[in-house]
């Protein structure tokens, strides 16, 4: 089953899947057969069981009936006897309705079916002959003292009991344990049929169980034998790997007295680094304090531009205000002039008024 040249993983997958396969087999074998005995058991609880209930009950209901017909015809029997078959004969037509609304709605086969439609028409019939028959007897109970119309009466009880309604029963109560008959062995072949299920569910459960556990047993014992010839390679490269490490550490101890040696050449070197680099650190502590120096320096190049710039606006701001004042200056200069220019026009028009009055 299993390639040399499969990985143990592989092999693994292959057994799980093998062994989920047989699983799923029993599993769905389970499943049917508890459907299959589960619509036998509906079969039969639900369908079968309750419609024979109701038709014993509407045979035993048409039978009291009919006993209560019987004695109906019994002449010594009183008022209250009388009574007493009547209030039996409704009692019983209530228990047939009952079994009736109980049967008439479940499930039918073909050949109940067939069945049931001829037994209504004559249990109809039947039911319709009863009705005349309980007439007759409320008619012969009030005939009383008339013994003429009592006698005719009671011939017609005797013919519609002892043989119309004999006959119509007859017919009625055949086709009703047909019904049963039916009934009884369609029930019969569910629960035959269920159990050959359950007895075949049986043997495959057990089948499947074993060659499961065979299987089982089969792929553990191949698996195992894989990883222990696995395990074994692993072990002899791992010893392999172990002599070569041996044989690699020596080489590393050596180098590693190697550098030993040329640790120490390099301890001597980081002596002398360490006396150079204290040197470097006193010429950057001189450089630092430079540098300190020079900072103050620019602090105070910088606070006097500051103070320069600072001059240099109030500068700009004096220059503004000049160059305002002689704007101001300019404007007084130039009404000046046209006040002057006004003054000799004044002036040259009075000396030619003048010179026109002297003339």
């Amino acid at each position: 089953m299993f390639s040399k040249s499969w990985t143990i993983g592989k092999k693994l997958v292959t057994a799980f899947v093998v062994i989920a396969a047989i699983t799923l087999a029993l599993g769905l074998c389970g499943y049917f057969g508890v459907t299959g005995l589960g619509r036998a058991v509906d079969e039969i609880g639900v369908v079968r069981l309750p419609s024979v209930q109701s038709l014993l009950v509407m045979s035993e209901a048409q039978t009291a009936i009919d006993s209560a017909e019987n004695a109906l015809l019994c002449r010594k029997l009183d008022g209250k006897g009388r009574q007493e078959k009547y209030d039996a004969i409704a009692a019983a037509w209530k228990r047939v309705d009952g079994a009736w609304k109980v049967y008439e709605p479940l499930p039918q086969t073909p050949e109940e079916a067939e069945a049931w439609n001829r037994f209504v028409p004559a249990w109809n019939t039947w039911k319709a002959d009863h009705q005349k028959y309980i007439e007759l007897c409320r008619e012969y109970e009030k005939a009383g003292g008339d013994a003429a119309t009592a006698d005719a009466l009671y011939d017609r009880m005797v013919e519609m009991a002892l043989v119309t309604n004999a006959r119509t029963f007859g017919e009625a109560e055949s086709l009703l344990n047909r019904i049963v008959e039916i009934n009884t062995r369609v029930g019969a072949e569910a629960a035959a049929e269920a159990q050959s299920q359950a007895g075949r569910l049986k043997i495959v459960s057990i089948v499947g169980l074993l060659v499961g556990v065979a299987l089982a047993l089969s792929l553990g014992l191949l698996i195992s034998r894989s990883i222990n010839s696995a395990l074994r390679r692993i072990v002899a490269a791992l010893n392999d790997g172990a002599a070569q490490v041996n044989d690699a550490a020596a080489q590393v101890s050596s180098a590693s007295q190697q550098l030993a040696e040329g640790a120490s050449e390099q301890a001597s070197s980081l002596e002398e680094t360490s006396s150079a680099l204290e040197q470097m650190a006193a010429m950057t502590r001189t450089n630092a304090s430079n540098a300190k120096e020079a900072n103050d320096l620019a602090v105070q190049a910088r606070q006097a531009a500051d103070e320069g710039d600072k001059t240099m606006g109030q500068l700009n701001g004096a220059m503004a205000g000049i160059n305002e004042s002689s704007e101001k200056i300019s404007k007084i200069i130039k009404v000046i002039e046209e006040i002057a220019f006004q003054t000799n026009l004044l002036a040259l028009n009075a000396a030619v008024e003048a010179a026109r009055a002297g003339e």
